[in-house]
């Protein structure tokens, strides 16, 4: 094995921009290494596991990772290699996300930028300032947080109704009136 991969310390691995690194492994097929992948798995376990949720290795029936990812759980406890197991976590989240936005389904998309905005100044910004970045430079819980509410509004705006998007001082009123 590489001399590198042994001298990388822990907060390496244990990394955000390591697990990608390790989804996007699980979501090709050119090159296996499933050596390294067992001594990762030996050291971080869990990270392991997040990558196999993000590759979206569940959607790929086909892939050679798949294998690799069965010869893994028969050593490693925790590391979830059937397919039926993988779909009923996707089902489950799917599920979940239907139900959550049942609760959006009645906000116009003027509320919802309202909510977001007041989340916004109440917790992103006053982080962002006195928090310093992660290590390799990013605000990845932070990011993942504007991601989120840029997908929210983008669903919100994309299913509203025309009139809701009219806004007057009566429509304004309604959606600043506490509730």
């Amino acid at each position: 094995m590489n001399p590198l991969w042994n001298e990388l310390p822990a907060e390496i691995w244990e990394s955000e921009a390591m697990m990608l690194s390790l989804a996007r492994y699980f979501a090709q097929e050119r090159i296996a290494n499933a050596t390294l992948l067992s001594r990762i798995a030996t050291a971080f376990l869990a990270i392991v596991c997040r990558a196999v949720r993000y590759s979206e290795l569940v959607l790929c029936q086909t892939s050679p990772r798949r294998t690799e990812l069965g010869q893994l759980a028969v050593c490693h406890r925790g590391v979830v290699s059937s397919p039926c197991h993988l779909r009923f976590g996707v089902w489950q989240r799917l599920a979940l996300v239907g139900h959550l936005k049942t609760t959006f389904k009645a906000s116009t998309p003027f509320d919802l930028l309202v909510l977001a905005s007041l989340h916004a100044f109440e917790h992103l910004v006053p982080r962002r300032l006195t928090q310093p970045p992660e290590p390799d430079g990013t605000y990845s819980a932070d990011e993942l947080a504007w991601d989120a509410i840029n997908d929210i509004l983008a669903w919100s705006l994309g299913n509203a109704d025309q009139s809701a998007l009219r806004l007057n001082e009566a429509a304004i009123e309604r959606s600043l009136v506490l509730r």
